[in-house]
Parts: structure tokens; sequence; C-alpha cells
């Protein structure tokens, strides 16, 4: 049996405690430690060193249980935390707040060397200024192991209003009135909006008035709501560039892989890279090369919340499998807003795109593309661009447009929806005005049905071109009645109307 004397104890604000020394010859520090640690208070934590590899531990109920096993090196036995803080030390056993580490790759380090993970693990990063970090290789495939890298949502500093109050009138739909703000305007734009529980990128507002670009309960006079933002900020990138890069982890489902709020900033970005699925939630990209990026996953990867300003790309979509993106705002891009293709199934809700450089939303060689509530305005290309190059895709020849809500479609340079080389799109709502080319322009072997009491998109050019701006279509004269149809045998387009 080893020699107890190197044991150290010394009780932090947050009750934690590092072991350093010898041990007895079970490795178990549950008789004779707990007798050196006397007084050691339950939910204490430990980290054992002197052991390759490392154990953590953690003290029970009451000083008669003894300790718990956490985690034995490369296994996991318990839940438990890695604390993150601008005042931390890399040197430090990270369990709690105040012995929190110094910088988040220490603390995903820690988790990459634990190979038996079985367990929830969350790394959670206080406010400040972080430099970015890699997740590569881990396996959260085994039954109930996940990893959360979660940072810290605050108030933000506004110019002029607060950042919470409660609704004097609104709707239940978009837009929440609080006559006794004096808002900035378009201030909050990009920031989160939480009321009746739930957090929705901010649109725009007004000095009163805040708008969001989905139709969403909890709206209306009365309502509690509070404005937050990420106070967690990766401004550097780790040795690629990222803010933060996911590379082959292994993942038994979306949700064993969380990253939120967080904000990056003049980085590539945040990037999922040949990993079977992730999720990301309440984040914010700010002048980051691609914005998000996503290439190479095998699985479904999900998005919730998320605000991109400038960068090339809001969103860089370039996965092998299907797509779930929810409440997702891209302004300013000085490419496409979002733009990608290449993949079996994407699922779109409620995302708004405006002011990009180029086409708004560009998606090429998907095979299912599902849109519930798009909004698109302002950008200097086309609003939506949809293709499909055979030629290009071994697994697939067109690609089946589905949207069950509303386009919407405004003031773009080109184009309200393009759909070429064998789209086939249907649409229950399609609206928008101000475009310079066409409200739809439908091309190379690509049908359009629609609603017909719902559609209203227009351009400079026209309603609707089968034949490449040869000639303009009407909706109310072409297509008066429930049925009508028009087709272009030359270029084997067709539109016709059905009502729901």
């Amino acid at each position: 049996m080893g020699a107890f004397e190197d044991f150290v104890y010394a009780e932090m604000p947050q009750r934690a405690v590092t072991i350093r020394g010898a041990t007895d010859a079970t490795g178990d520090p549950n008789d004779s430690v707990l007798g050196k640690v006397n007084g050691a208070p339950p939910g204490t934590w430990y980290l054992q060193d002197d052991t390759t590899p490392k154990r953590i531990w953690q003290k029970k109920s009451s000083a008669s249980d003894g300790w718990e096993l956490v985690a034995n090196g490369g296994a996991t036995s318990a839940d438990f935390t890695y604390y993150v803080a601008s005042g931390g030390d890399d040197t430090n056993d990270g369990l709690t707040g105040g012995t929190a580490l110094a910088t988040i790759q220490e603390a995903v380090d820690r988790v990459a060397a634990l190979q038996d993970l079985g367990h929830a693990i969350t790394v959670s990063i206080g406010e400040g200024i972080f430099v970015g970090a890699h997740l590569d290789g881990l396996n959260l495939s085994k039954s109930g192991a996940s990893l959360n890298v979660k940072g810290t949502l605050g108030a933000p500093t506004l110019t002029t209003g607060t950042t919470s109050g409660t609704a004097t009138s609104g709707t239940t739909t978009t837009k929440l009135v609080d006559s006794g703000q004096s808002w900035t305007t378009n201030e909050l734009r990009g920031m989160f909006l939480l009321v009746s529980g739930q957090y929705r990128v901010i649109y725009s507002n007004t000095a009163t008035e805040i708008y969001i670009h989905m139709a969403r309960s909890g709206m209306a006079s009365g309502s509690a709501y509070s404005i937050v933002v990420p106070k967690t900020i990766i401004n550097s990138g780790e040795a690629d560039g990222y803010g933060i890069i996911t590379r082959g982890c292994t993942l038994a489902k979306v949700t064993d892989l969380v990253i939120q709020d967080i904000e990056i900033s003049g980085t590539n970005g945040l990037c999922f890279f040949g990993t079977w699925g992730a999720r990301a939630e309440r984040m914010r990209l700010i002048n980051c090369i691609y914005g998000f990026y996503v290439a190479y996953t095998y699985v479904r990867w999900d998005v919730e919340t998320m605000y991109c300003e400038d960068g090339y790309y809001g969103a860089l979509l370039l996965s092998d499998r299907g797509e779930h993106m929810e409440d997702f705002y891209s302004y300013s891009a000085t490419l496409q807003g979002i733009y990608g293709g290449w993949t079996h199934y994407w699922n779109f809700e409620n995302i708004a795109v405006s002011h990009a450089g180029s086409d708004g939303v560009s998606i090429q060689n998907v095979i299912y593309l599902d849109i519930k509530n798009l909004l698109v305005e302002n950008c200097t290309g086309k609003g939506l661009n949809i293709d499909f190059d055979s030629s290009l895709d071994d697994e697939g020849s067109s690609t089946y447009f589905k949207s069950a809500i509303s386009v919407e479609l405004n003031d773009n340079g080109g184009d309200g929806l393009f759909l070429g080389n064998n789209t086939k799109a249907q649409v229950n709502a399609l609206t928008g005005s101000g475009n310079s080319g066409y409200g739809v322009n439908v091309q190379n072997g690509s049908t359009l049905i629609f609603d017909g009491p719902a559609t209203d998109l227009t351009g400079t050019s026209g309603d609707l071109t089968l034949d490449e701006g040869a000639s303009a279509l009407d909706w109310s004269t072409d297509f008066g009645s429930d049925g009508d149809s028009v087709t272009n045998i030359s270029a084997d387009t067709r539109a016709r109307r059905e009502d729901i």
C-alpha cells in the first residue's frame, strides 16, 4: 500500500479539491483518503493525477458513503462538467467554476482522452473572449454518451432602450410592441428574443417594435420578453482558422453533440466536417469567412436559432445526407446567404436571407428540398435559385421542391424564384414583389405546381416565364381557375394551378 502523506485537500469556493500523490494498492481512495480529507462536503470533486490515465472522483451524499469514481481515464462512470473561464488555468482540474480551465481546447482534449464515453459531459464556458477549438474523433456512439459545448447568454449593451419588458400590444405571430421603449432602429437585428420560453432571431426593429421572420405564438400584449446575446465570444481560430470545427466524430443521434450559446467572429466560422451529425443552437457568426460550413456529414445535422452577418457566406452546406435548419437568418453575406447542395434531403423552416451580394439562397443537386416559411429580400442576384445538373450527380436526376407554408421573395436583383434542370416544385404560398427579373423562371424540364389564391410573386419582367424569357405569363390571366395549366413543349416546362 502506498503512502498518503502527499494527498492535499484545499477547499475552494466551489468545494473543489485536487488529489496529488500515491494511492493504495487498488487505487481506491474510499477508505484511507477519506480519513485524510476529513470534513470534505458531499459533491466535492477530486482529480487524481498521479495515475495513468487520470481518475476523477466525486464525494457521495455523506461522509460515510465515501467516493464515487466518475471517470477512470478512458471510461466515464457518471455525468460531469468541465468549466472554462477567462481567468482560468489549464493546469486546474476544471471540475468547478473555481478551478476552471483557461481554454476550450483543453476542455475538449480532456473529453477526447476519455475513449469510453457513456455519460453526458458538458463544457461550460463563461463570459469573455476565447480562442477556438477543434473537436476531433470523439466517439459518442455509446448509449448515454453526449457532449454539450455551451457558452453563456446575457443582456447586450444597447445604445437606447432596455433589454427586457412586457409587450403592450402586437400580434401572436411576427411582431412584438412595447410602446415604452426607445430602441435604436435595427440595433437589435441578429440578437435573440426570448418570449414564452422560446428564443428567436430578431429580424428588425423600430423604436418600439420587434419583428421576427416567422410566425410564433406568445408575441401579443402582456407577454414578458427579454433580449439576449451570447457573452461567450470566440474571436480567433484554432489551428485551421475555425472558431469551432468538429471532425470525424461518431454519434448515435444528432443531439449527442451540441454547440450552443456562442458568438464566433473573424474566423472561418463554425464547421461540421466528416462528422456523423451534430447540432448548433443560439449561435451568432459575425464576419466569418464561411459562416456556418458543413461538409461530408453522414447523418442529419440540426441548426436552431442562428444569425450570420457579413463573411463570404451565411451558410455553406455541402453534406452527404439530411439536414434540418430552423430559425436561421443570414444578413449581408458577400456571396450567397445560403449556398450548397449535393445531398439527399434538406429541411428548412423559418429561414430569412437579406442583402446578400449574390443569390439569396442557391441550391444545387438536392434530391428532396422541403421549405416551410422562407423570406429572401434585397439580394443582388436571384431570390431562390434551385438547379440540378445530373452530370455532377450519380444518385439522382432531379430536385423535388416542396413548400407547405410560405415563400416570400422581395426586391431581389434577378428572378424571384428560378427553377432549372428538372426541378419539380410544389408551392402552397408564393408571394413577393420588386424582383428585377421574373417572379418565377421555369427552365429545362422543370415544373411548377402552385396554389392560385396564395400565389402573387411578381417581377419587373413579368409574373412567370416557361421559355427563358421569350414570353411572359400572368397569374390572373393565364391561370385564372383551379386546374389551369400551361406547357412549353420545346423547353419541356410546365406550370399548373392546383388550389388547396
